[in-house]
């Protein structure tokens, strides 16, 4: 059975952890404290794993339902989506870590050692 935006609006919060299926191993995990996360289920090498994709409503079912079908992608290519993205952020903090602000800030930290509060102030210049 497919979830309706309508239907996951309206359902109300469970006494205990229940889960709102949509198909193809998408669901929504909804807690008595009342969250309403968006969870993948998936196979990989026999092993059973379980992706998040986020909060209703901050993503929405059409969203959750791309996401889906990324992580299906995946594993029909024989890739973990788990693993795929672990390694998008390892290459997101790298780029991060290697930019001009970045070094900049290293230096900066390195040099203002011998030097006075006011002149290390000035010369950092997005304080």
């Amino acid at each position: 059975m497919n979830l309706s935006d309508a239907a996951i609006r309206r359902a109300k919060t469970p006494s205990k952890p229940t889960k709102l299926s949509d198909g193809l191993g998408l669901y929504l995990y909804m807690t008595p404290a009342g969250g309403k996360l968006w969870r993948f289920k998936y196979r990989f090498h026999g092993k059973e794993k379980v992706m998040s994709f986020g909060g209703y409503p901050d993503v929405p079912l059409a969203e959750a339902r791309n996401f889906r079908d990324a992580a299906r992608r995946l594993v029909a290519r024989q890739l973990d989506p788990m693993a795929v993205r672990k390694e998008q952020e390892a290459a997101a903090r790298f780029a991060m870590s290697n930019s001009f602000a970045a070094v900049a800030r290293q230096w900066w930290h390195h040099w203002k050692a011998d030097r006075t509060e006011k002149h290390t102030q000035s010369v950092l210049i997005d304080a």
